[in-house]
This record gives C-alpha cells, sequence and structure tokens, in this order.
C-alpha cells in the first residue's frame, strides 16, 4: 500500500462523520485509487506523476461529499494572536509578472494546474518574454541562467485566498500541533486544487527564439500556435490530464515528443521526428514527419499526413485515417483500424505493411493504381477479404496481416 495515496484518500474523508456508509465509502475508493496507482506506476509513468493523477481524480469528489454530515469542527486556530504568542503569517497576494530574455538557447516549463501557452511574438528581434498571470499564491517562478530559462512552479495552489498560520503556546506539543495542521492543509490541498486554477503562462517566442523547449504540466493545458520561423529545434510536453494542441503554420520541428496520461492531444504541424504516448487520451494527428510512432492503451487515433516510417501500438484504442507512409508496422489488442493509404509519389516502390491483432478489425484501402500486391494474410477464425486486388508473389506493395479472431478486409482501387 503506498501511504501517500492513503494519506490524500483520508484527508479527503477526514472531516466528514465516519457513518458505517462513509467507511465503506472510503475504503472502496482508497482500494480504486491504491489499484490505479500501480496500474499507473506499472505502466511506466513516474511516481510522481502517478500521485499527481490520483490528487486530481479525488478532487472531483468534492461534489459528491459535500452532501454528507461534518464533523463537529475541532478547536479552530485562532484569528487573532493573543498575547505574548508566537506567530507566523503568509498572506498571499495576486502576482503577475512579464519578463523578457534576449538570449534563451533552452526553455524549461514544469508546472501543475497553470495553463501554458508558445505562441509567436510580435516584437522585433529576438528574444523571449515570458508573461505569468493569475498566479495569486506567486508560486510560478522564472529565472534565466546562461541562456537557459526556466519556469517552475514551486509550491501548490489554493486560490489565491488569504492563510494566516498561528502558533499559540510554549510548548513542543503545542508546536508540533500546529504544524500538523499546517501541513494538513497543505495535503490536503493536493487533493483538492489538482484542478485549473485559472493561473496562466505565456511564453512569446520572437525571431530565432528558443531551439529547444521543454514542457511539463499536470493538469493544466498546453498550446502551441505560431507560424515561429525560427522555432524549428526539439519540443517535448508531458502532462497527466491536460490537453496538448499544437498549430504549426510554417516550417518544421526537428523532433516532436507528446506524453500524456489522460489529456487529449491535436496536433496540426510537420516534424522531422514525432512521438506521442498516451495511457486513454485521444489523438487528432495531422502533418508529415519523417519518423512517426505512437502508443496509447485506450485512446483512439486520427491520423493524417506522409507519416514516413510509421509505427502503432494499441491496446483497445480504434484508429482511423488516411496516411501516406513508407514502412508501417501495427499492433494491437483489440483496437479497429480503418485506413485509407494515400497515393505516394512512386506507387510502384510504396513500402511494406505490417498488422497484427488479437481481436481487432482491419479494413485498409489500397491507393489509387494499385491493383496488386504481395499479400500474406492469417487469422484463426476471422474473415479475410481481397476485393479489387490481386494478390501476387512479388509485387511492389507488401502486406502482412494477422489477427487471430479479428476481421481482415483488403479493397483496391
Amino acid at each position: 500500500m503506498n501511504e501517500t495515496v492513503k494519506r490524500l484518500v483520508d484527508l479527503l474523508f477526514e472531516e466528514l462523520e465516519q457513518t458505517e456508509e462513509v467507511s465503506e465509502m472510503r475504503e472502496e475508493v482508497l482500494n480504486n485509487c491504491q489499484e490505479h496507482y500501480a496500474d499507473l506506476v506499472a505502466g511506466g509513468l513516474a511516481e510522481d506523476d502517478a500521485l499527481a493523477a490520483i490528487a486530481e481524480s479525488l478532487s472531483g469528489m468534492e461534489e459528491t461529499l459535500a452532501g454528507y454530515p461534518r464533523r463537529e469542527p475541532m478547536e479552530k486556530v485562532a484569528e487573532k494572536k493573543p498575547a505574548g504568542a508566537q506567530s507566523w503569517d503568509r498572506t498571499e497576494e495576486k502576482a503577475e509578472s512579464n519578463q523578457t530574455f534576449l538570449r534563451c538557447e533552452e526553455l524549461e516549463i514544469d508546472v501543475r494546474e497553470a495553463d501554458i501557452y508558445l505562441v509567436q511574438g510580435t516584437g522585433a528581434g529576438d528574444g523571449v518574454t515570458v508573461r505569468v498571470e493569475n498566479d495569486e499564491d506567486g508560486v510560478i517562478r522564472v529565472q534565466e541562467e546562461n541562456g537557459r530559462v526556466v519556469v517552475r512552479q514551486t509550491g501548490v495552489m489554493g486560490g489565491g485566498k488569504k492563510i494566516n498560520y498561528h502558533f499559540d503556546g510554549d510548548s513542543l506539543a503545542d508546536l508540533a500541533g500546529s504544524v500538523t495542521t499546517i501541513l494538513q492543509q497543505a495535503l490536503r490541498g493536493v487533493a483538492r486544487v489538482m484542478t485549473a486554477s485559472g493561473a496562466r503562462v505565456t511564453v512569446e517566442v520572437a525571431g530565432s527564439g528558443a531551439p529547444k523547449a521543454r514542457i511539463r504540466s499536470v493538469s493544466g493545458d498546453v498550446t502551441v500556435k505560431a507560424a515561429m520561423p525560427g522555432f524549428t529545434g526539439d519540443l517535448e510536453i508531458s502532462t497527466t490530464s491536460g490537453d496538448v494542441e499544437i498549430r504549426r503554420d510554417q516550417d518544421a520541428f526537428d523532433r516532436l515528443f507528446l506524453r500524456t496520461v489522460s489529456g487529449d492531444i491535436d496536433v496540426k504541424a510537420d516534424t522531422g521526428e514525432f512521438s506521442v504516448t498516451t495511457m486513454s487520451g485521444d489523438m487528432e494527428l495531422t502533418g508529415d514527419s519523417r519518423l512517426t510512432s505512437i502508443t496509447t492503451t485506450s485512446g483512439d487515433i486520427e491520423l493524417a499526413g506522409d507519416c514516413g516510417e510509421l509505427t502503432i501500438r494499441t491496446t483497445s484504442g480504434d484508429m482511423s485515417g488516411t496516411v501516406s507512409c513508407g514502412n508501417t508496422m501495427i499492433t494491437t489488442t483489440s483496437g479497429d483500424f480503418r485506413i485509407q493509404i494515400a497515393e505516394p509519389e512512386d506507387v510502384r516502390s510504396p513500402g511494406s505493411f505490417r498488422f497484427a491483432s488479437t481481436s481487432g478489425d482491419l479494413m485498409l484501402r489500397l491507393p489509387r493504381g494499385v491493383r496488386e500486391a504481395d499479400v500474406t494474410t492469417h487469422s484463426v477464425s476471422g474473415e479475410q477479404r481481397l476485393n479489387g486486388v490481386q494478390n501476387r508473389a512479388g509485387a511492389p506493395f507488401r502486406m502482412e496481416l494477422r489477427s487471430v479472431s479479428g476481421d481482415i478486409e483488403v479493397y483496391g482501387a
């Protein structure tokens, strides 16, 4: 049992009257969270990201639990400091900042709840401008060192409320009690504030801008919208539940790496090397790339463009789209695939197409002008059909299609 997961669940229920119904609900939620955490970690997610995903899922229960009776409140923290008492006052004030860096060789953004925007700068010359808005807790810090600009969240956002912490008394026991109260409030915030906070980080890239950028978020959405002619380096984006949207009008990223747990991904951009991984987020991908790798557990895929070397791995996610590609490898357990192969520049040498499935179906339409193919099909119990295409050994278009119980259908032009 993960103790942090248990603590998050305990904090969610600690203010409720511990009736039999509430106790049973708590045990069920705890077991589900422990199993979900174990699945996330087993699936390759970092422990911190897995805990963040659990915390976010718990935040959605606030409305459900609101109707249950509460415990009688324990002695409240004094709102006024009595005579002779020591105190720590922490007043949160709304913070906004706007900083410009003329030299930026590398950009790193690491936040939790804030939405992130990477956009085209409007100023003349080169440079990167970072604007932080609605950071009412003042927990987002921006710094630059040797051409590396870093935007990092240093604490939990609490909605910009004023919080006063007081230590009333002189004994170590009193001190320990006050510290425990403070820690409880902070941990409770993790479970309740992992949704959108209203905070926003906007990075404007002007001129040649930043050749490399790494962006990490938990629940905040990430949006990249601009031509940014100089921004042709690497872009890495990782989120837990935040959605990712990328619009690139011209030029291509050298490498584009995207990873989410449940966040959806919507990309319209060209890139040299393109890798996207998600567990349950859906994907809509449009653009050309030299090398494309897509991995998902249950997320659905819509794909369009010249994908070069294409590799797709899914468990139950479905895929549809029109693609022009060289060598293609698709592996799925139960996902269904509906693919139209676009007309390549040279239909005589379109590469190979390999498909392996347990129960997923495949419907494949060949490009115009391709009426024969070197096809190997195998299915234990599924149906196999070749419609309008002749199976000829040695034909330029090579296909190896295998399934246990899924149906396989190939249509010629």
